[in-house]
C-alpha cells in the first residue's frame, strides 16, 4: 500500500512519500509519466516499508502527470501503483522576515570590533538560494556587504544557516570592523533574496544603520627619515 501524499507537486521541488506491504529488502522504482522519467530507486526495509524524498525535475512541464510505483508485493508478485498528480511551477520569490544586528554602535578607538548580523527568511517551496544585504557610507565611499555565497559581491561577512532550513530559517554572520576606520555612518541600502527556482525579491530599508566612532583616528601620514646607500660608485670592470 502507498501512503497518502500531497498530489499538488512543483517542478524542482522534492516531495515525501512512503509505503508498506512490499517484498522486504527489495527495491522499488518511482516513475513520472506521461513521458516516462525515473525519479528514484528506493530500498525497501526488512519490514516491507519504505520512506523516500523524491525530486521532481526542474524542467517538468506544468499540468497533469502520473507518479507510478513499480515494485514487488510481499508475496513476490510484481505491482504497479499509479497516482494522478498536478505539477506546477514555483513563481513566488522568498520572503524576508527580519534583519537584526547585535549592536548598531561600533567603537574602534581601541581596536577592531565584531558584531553579529541575523537574518530570518523563508521560501515555502524551493528554499532560499542566497541572501544579500548592503550598507554604504557616502563620505567614506565605502560599502559593507553581508550575504551568503552566490551573492555576487565581495563579502565583508558570510551568512550561514544556523537554525531551521532554507524554506524557513535563520542565518547569521559575524562582521569585524577594522581598527583605524574614521567615524562614519553606514546607511542600509537594500536587500536581495533568491530562491532555487531563480525567483528574486528585493527591497529598500528593513535594517538599521551602523554608526562607527573612533576618537583616536590616525590622520598623519608616515615621515621619511632618511635614505642611504652603502656606496654610490659601482665598478663592474672585473665582474
Amino acid at each position: 500500500a502507498l501512503g497518502s501524499f500531497d498530489t499538488d507537486l512543483y517542478a524542482g521541488v522534492a516531495f515525501s512519500m512512503s509505503g508498506s506491504g512490499f517484498r522486504p529488502e527489495s527495491n522499488i522504482e518511482v516513475w513520472l509519466y506521461s513521458d516516462p522519467v525515473l525519479l528514484t530507486t528506493v530500498a525497501v526495509d526488512s519490514g516491507g516499508s519504505f520512506v523516500a524524498s523524491v525530486d521532481i525535475p526542474a524542467d517538468t512541464p506544468e499540468g497533469d502527470h502520473t507518479v507510478q510505483i513499480d515494485g514487488e508485493t510481499i508475496d513476490g508478485d510484481e505491482t504497479e501503483i499509479a497516482v494522478p498528480v498536478v505539477v506546477g511551477v514555483d513563481e513566488v520569490g522568498p520572503e524576508l522576515v527580519s534583519i537584526s544586528l547585535s549592536t548598531t554602535a561600533i567603537d574602534v578607538t581601541n581596536g577592531p570590533q565584531t558584531f553579529t548580523v541575523t537574518v530570518e527568511a523563508s521560501d515555502d517551496l524551493t528554499g532560499v538560494e542566497y541572501l544579500c544585504l548592503f550598507w554604504w557610507s557616502e563620505p567614506a565611499d565605502y560599502g559593507l556587504t553581508v550575504g551568503t555565497d552566490g551573492c555576487n559581491s565581495v563579502l565583508n561577512g558570510t551568512l550561514n544557516l544556523v537554525s531551521g532550513s532554507t524554506t524557513n530559517g535563520t542565518w547569521q554572520s559575524e562582521v569585524t570592523v577594522p581598527a583605524g576606520l574614521p567615524p562614519q555612518t553606514w546607511t542600509f541600502i537594500d536587500w536581495r533574496l533568491l530562491d532555487s527556482a531563480n525567483n528574486e525579491t528585493s527591497g529598500y530599508g528593513g535594517a538599521p544603520n551602523i554608526t562607527i566612532t573612533n576618537t583616536n583616528v590616525d590622520e598623519v601620514g608616515p615621515e621619511l627619515v632618511s635614505i642611504s646607500l652603502s656606496t654610490t660608485a659601482i665598478d663592474v670592470t672585473n665582474g
